[in-house]
């Protein structure tokens, strides 16, 4: 495994949402080495800051050899609320972007991609977890366009979509 001052080394920032990744990474790199369950609940807290480490250490998942990395890893997703794939994404998060989007407005066909991208991973975790319907998701997404965007975009479908409700 690399030091952890290595660039190659996995990275935890602390926050919830790149718990997963961090989780992944190291995965990644244990697996290329053969590191048992054991040895991966060792070697993680290596990358993470000294606080962390200690607190990750206390978990009984950790502590308990008959325990998995997988029971361990489970455990260190509860203490970051936030992190576990269900919560990704939350109903705000679609009106902190919709928000954002009307205070800075889409100028160029690059902020309307970067704003489809990012409301697309939004809307997709919310359907998965079954907290959003089709015509809450339409009416969200033509709420972050400029006002003339959307009259022009509504305006678009309503002719290549004449029997449908727009």
């Amino acid at each position: 495994m690399p030091a952890r001052t290595n660039s190659n080394a996995p990275q935890f920032d602390g926050q919830a949402h790149s718990l997963r990744r961090f989780f992944q990474d190291f995965e990644y790199l244990a697996q290329l080495v053969g590191l048992n369950d054991q040895q991966k609940k060792e070697e993680i807290t290596r990358y993470i800051d000294v606080p962390s480490a200690l607190l990750w250490q206390r978990e009984p998942a950790y502590i308990d050899p008959g325990k998995t990395f997988e029971d361990f890893k489970t455990a260190i997703t509860i203490l970051y609320p936030g992190a576990s794939i269900e919560d990704t994404y939350r109903f705000t998060d679609l009106d902190e972007l919709i928000l954002n989007a009307q205070a800075q407005g889409i100028r160029s066909t690059g902020e309307f991609g970067a704003y489809y991208r990012h409301f697309k991973g939004i809307v997709d975790q919310l359907i998965i977890n079954d907290r959003i319907g089709k015509r809450e998701i339409q009416d969200k997404f033509l709420k972050g366009l400029p006002t003339e965007v959307a009259a022009k975009t509504i305006f678009r479908l309503q002719i290549r979509f004449p029997n449908q409700h727009v």
